[in-house]
């Protein structure tokens, strides 16, 4: 386990509590890079029976409803061919 965990430390993969808290922005972790600072983002989460590219979805930000889009597969190297690297 521990060897894991160092060559973990050698790709740059952080994991969850350790290097990426809650109470953490994405620019404090390193994912700054992943985001455009132009538009609002949020994360919802879809119940798997509601899952339907024709479904239109909505989500609260500040108080305001905004238009979501429903996303199925990974945003950032969906092959995983970065992590394999």
């Amino acid at each position: 386990m521990r060897a894991m965990m160092s060559l973990r430390l050698e790709k740059s993969f952080g994991s969850w509590l350790r290097e990426y808290k809650p109470d953490y922005t994405p620019a404090e972790t390193g994912l700054d890079r992943f985001i455009s600072f132009q538009k609002p983002v949020a994360l919802g989460f879809v119940p798997v029976d509601l899952i339907d590219e024709s479904n239109t979805f909505e989500i609260e930000i500040l108080g305001d409803r905004r238009p979501a889009t429903l996303v199925t597969e990974p945003l950032f190297d969906p092959a995983g061919e970065r992590m394999r690297g």
